[in-house]
């Protein structure tokens, strides 16, 4: 994650810049020799930190939902396709479609 951090353009040139900035891995934090660099790097950092655990929730619950639609799917696929089996086979796919469209699954 540090890395993904590191090489957002604005971090990368504040990383650089008057002197450079570093990363201390036991207290997980940045750095700098000027204090403003110091407590935005800091600032930045925890807020990535923040954000991209909300993304790693939401896509666990994606993963979730995906593979509950693809069992319906499939169960809807394996039974004699009635017309309530046909709409949730419909529903779930398109779940499925519109899954894989917003997470770029289906590049």
């Amino acid at each position: 994650m540090r890395e993904q951090f590191e090489k957002l353009p604005e971090i990368a040139k504040i990383l650089n810049r008057n002197g450079g900035g570093y990363y201390k891995e036991r207290t997980n934090d940045y750095h700098h020799c000027n204090l403003y660099f110091d407590k935005f790097l800091n600032g930045a950092w925890y807020a990535f930190q923040e954000q991209q655990e909300k993304i790693a929730r939401l896509q666990s619950a994606l993963d979730d939902l995906k593979e509950w639609a693809q069992d319906e799917k499939q169960k809807s696929l394996d039974s004699n396709l009635s017309e309530y089996n046909n709409a949730k086979y419909v529903m779930a796919a398109l779940l499925v479609e519109n899954i894989n469209r917003i997470t770029g699954a289906d590049k």
